[in-house]
């Protein structure tokens, strides 16, 4: 069963959140596995992982007839969960969730302003900028692969501002090649007009190089730009 604070934090009731925390509930705290299909996949959460995940939020729970999500609608806010969380009870950014995935990649999934208080508030967001999952990707490989919006765009930039580096990636991983794959070529445009990504390429030994990518991908608008603009590449 979930803990007071995981029920809270999973509606995003910040107001309770600080209560429970206050009384000494613990931030870090998971529940407690259940025959509840839905509450098991949460209660084995860490409050901070449920105020990040999309998937745990607003989640239909009703206790006793009443139904929370729409009681307290009108005082849902999960980001102030989270900076209650981490401002007020210090509760590390880096901790990691039950399935050995570094928190940066639920963070990432959640919206700009959220990912930057997360970073912000990160001890070291260097380096965690830089983690790498259970897949081998970064979490520039992550945001290069979704499609491409204003909100990735701005989370692309955020984490090159915090050191997030394409040398963490294997060849075949690299966030341009997946860019390019996905058809999200402004994100890849600033990739290589920010990032470090045409120096880390250049040391990469990959069995298909960017050229033969940019000519699969069978658009002579990048494949023009690719010739013109991005010699360094083309010459791989």
């Amino acid at each position: 069963m979930l803990t007071p604070l995981q029920y809270a934090c999973s509606l995003g009731l910040y107001k309770i959140v600080k209560t429970l925390l206050s009384a000494g509930a613990d931030p870090k705290g998971n529940g407690y596995v259940t025959p509840d299909a839905k509450q098991q996949v949460i209660s084995g959460q860490p409050p901070l992982i449920i105020c990040l995940q999309n998937m745990f939020k607003q989640v239909e729970l009703p206790t006793e007839g009443l139904n929370f999500k729409r009681k307290y609608d009108s005082k849902v806010d999960y980001k102030e969960c989270l900076s209650i969380l981490m401002d007020q009870f210090r509760v590390i950014p880096r901790m990691v969730s039950f399935n050995n995935t570094p928190t940066v990649f639920k963070a990432i999934k959640s919206n700009f302003e959220t990912l930057q208080k997360y970073l912000e508030k990160d001890e070291n967001p260097k380096k965690t900028v830089n983690e790498i999952d259970n897949k081998g990707l970064s979490p520039l490989c992550k945001l290069a692969s979704q499609p491409e919006t204003q909100d990735t765009l701005q989370k692309m930039l955020l984490l090159i501002k915090y050191g997030a580096s394409c040398s963490r990636s294997l060849p075949h991983h690299h966030p341009i090649f997946l860019a390019l794959k996905a058809q999200n070529y402004e994100f890849m445009r600033m990739m290589l007009k920010y990032s470090d990504a045409v120096h880390c390429f250049a040391n990469f030994e990959s069995p298909d190089p960017f050229l033969f990518t940019i000519v699969k991908a069978n658009n002579s608008d990048i494949f023009k730009e690719c010739i013109t603009e991005w010699a360094e590449l083309v010459r791989k």
